[in-house]
């Protein structure tokens, strides 16, 4: 089921029922619905055709990946040719440069859809060569609606709108792991701090370090949309540990030094 963007859902079936051959560049905020749009129509498209979806757990996206694209834009096919490539922010100097030609001008029949909550970092040369579908977040109002029709608590709704504004896609992400979500918002909106610590054994047990990362750059974009500035500098502090994630070899002592410096 797909929740809001319907302006958007029209557009990119104009795009998928009407176009044979081009390059478009879906973005927009994070966890909003762009790339489950865009798998649900192409998943219910009618007709033969060749649908490729890429997507990396992995912090980059490596010269492989460019020129695996690379061949199923070049190599022509009776039928069309659908490419998803998503959170293409991930790709890497090399990989974007090997891709700059071929978004330029594609010549088989093919369709080419890079999805990302952050164009910037895309070369402005590829950007400008590929068309733009803009999402929004998705209206809190119609959130609630399917929440509530899924029999979701009021109180946990709440909380899902207060932390996940319009992000439709955290929110159900939340939901299919409830126990993670937990253990991080005690971290983040407890008040003391030797509560928090002695929570770290069951989060070591149940949420990898990665993981919990994300939760909490999560709640405190939450934070930053409300107007709490400090939120930018933690964020930062997150990320870089995120970033230095793979060489941290005791987990429980990363988390304790991150509680105390952030939520201590």
């Amino acid at each position: 089921m797909i929740i809001g963007h319907k302006e958007e859902q029209e557009y990119l079936k104009k795009i998928i029922n009407e176009y044979e051959r081009g390059a478009f560049m879906l973005v927009g905020p994070e966890s909003v619905g762009k790339f489950y749009i865009i798998k649900t129509l192409l998943k219910d498209l009618k007709g033969e055709n060749e649908i490729v979806i890429l997507e990396s757990e992995d912090k980059i996206i490596k010269l492989s990946t460019a020129h695996l694209i690379q061949n199923l834009l070049t190599y022509s096919t009776k039928n069309r040719r659908f490419i998803v490539l998503n959170d293409a922010h991930k790709l890497n100097k090399e990989a974007q440069n090997a891709l700059l030609k071929i978004v330029e001008e594609i010549k088989t029949k093919a369709l080419l859809f890079f999805v990302t909550h952050r164009p910037f970092k895309i070369y402005p040369t590829i950007r400008s060569r590929m068309q733009k579908v803009t999402f929004k977040l998705v209206p809190n109002e119609e959130i609630y609606k399917y929440l509530k029709s899924q029999n979701i608590k009021e109180e946990t709704i709440n909380l899902l709108l207060e932390f996940f504004p319009g992000q439709i896609g955290k929110i159900i992400d939340v939901l299919r792991n409830k126990e993670k979500f937990n253990l991080v918002s005690k971290i983040f909106l407890g008040k003391d701090v030797f509560e928090k610590l002695l929570l770290i054994e069951k989060i070591e047990e149940n949420i990898d370090l990665e993981e919990f990362l994300k939760y909490l750059i999560l709640f405190e974009r939450s934070r930053l949309l409300k107007g709490e500035k400090n939120s930018i500098n933690r964020i930062k502090f997150i990320e870089s540990i995120y970033q230095d994630s793979d060489y941290f070899l005791n987990k429980s002592l990363q988390i304790s030094n991150l509680i105390m410096n952030l939520y201590g």
